[in-house]
């Protein structure tokens, strides 16, 4: 699930290095956080949610087959600021 997500989300991403993707798996639940650049965000969410509901839904699909349920969330990149 994790190869999928990474192999859609880094083709939709204009900046391929900063794309992350953790997952976090227990017996019957798998977790999936999508880390990207700011700019990218809005190329994996789409329009209305619709490029992100898509992801969720192609992964949902294996989970089913895996007997697991599966969340997908993207979290918002971290901004250093500089110390003065």
């Amino acid at each position: 699930m994790e190869a999928l997500v990474t192999y859609i989300v880094k083709n939709l991403a204009d900046d391929k290095e900063a794309v992350k993707i953790e997952t976090h798996d227990s017996e019957s639940i798998v977790r999936i956080n999508i880390s990207c650049a700011k700019d990218d965000m809005g190329k994996i969410i789409g329009k209305e949610g619709k490029v992100i509901q898509s992801i969720r839904t192609l992964v949902k699909i294996l989970a089913v087959k895996q007997n697991k349920y599966v969340t997908v969330t993207i979290s918002e990149p971290v901004v250093e600021t500089p110390t003065t």
